[in-house]
């Protein structure tokens, strides 16, 4: 069921028009304040009048969330359950504080102007009570009004887009710059893997004496650079002859 009116949203919804057509030239910020003004300075009967319909509004509503049925997972109020709530996605990565800001649109340059001046004429308002004012001002502006929020968001969107080329621009550079990484050296000592040290590998009897003194040097070598990340120093070549 829709909720139920304050006595205040009632008499500026019905008077609107009314304050519009007697007061052409006021802008929508004027427009307000004059609202808020002629409803504090009611007499008590008139006051009691809007009183009345606020407390009629709030049976009607009672009569009605008394036979409503909830869907599933719902409350007697129409609210989701919490444990009907759908899984919140995995948290997204970081975000990098050097991004740009986001642009912002017409709307929200006008609730945040907004904002201030409605919790000013009604002190303790809730949240969603605001957010029903601030619609409706919004509405309620004339296309005059709303192409200075207008104006406000397309140059938003301008910058936005200018820093997002800028930041796209500094990431290409970092990335082309950064130092390519290399797996780490072994440390100093370490034992070599069994499965491939070939000093624990049986030399081909079928080779001469020289030629398995070369191929022992070159495995070792090879094998050392591999895990150790070193060469073995170039020795002196000797002449081996077979007995």
């Amino acid at each position: 069921p829709k909720r139920n009116m304050s006595a205040y949203l009632l008499y500026q919804n019905a008077m609107r028009d009314q304050f519009k057509r007697e007061n052409p030239g006021m802008t929508f910020g004027q427009l307000a304040k004059y609202t808020s003004h002629m409803y504090k300075n009611l007499t008590p009967e008139e006051k009691a009048m809007w009183d009345a319909r606020a407390a009629q509004d709030k049976a009607r509503y009672d009569a009605q969330i008394a036979a409503y049925v909830p869907p599933p997972g719902h409350d007697a109020h129409g609210n989701l359950l919490e444990n009907h709530r759908p899984r919140k996605r995995n948290k997204r990565s970081p975000k990098d504080p050097s991004a740009p800001k986001r642009a912002s649109g017409a709307y929200v340059f006008f609730t945040n102007e907004m904002r201030p001046r409605v919790m000013s004429e009604y002190p303790g308002i809730k949240f969603v009570e605001m957010g029903r004012v601030m619609g409706e001002r919004w509405r309620a502006l004339t296309p005059e009004e709303k192409k200075r929020y207008e104006d406000m968001a397309a140059e938003d969107k301008v910058r936005f887009q200018t820093e997002s080329q800028q930041y796209q621009a500094n990431q290409v550079a970092h990335q082309h710059h950064a130092p390519p990484e290399y797996p780490p050296a072994a440390q100093a000592g370490a034992p070599p893997p069994a499965s491939v040290d070939p000093y624990a590998q049986p030399v081909d009897p079928n080779l001469s004496a020289q030629h398995q003194v070369h191929a022992a040097t070159s495995a070792y070598a090879a094998y050392d650079q591999q895990a150790y990340g070193t060469q073995l120093e170039q020795q002196p070549q000797h002449s081996y002859h077979a007995a």
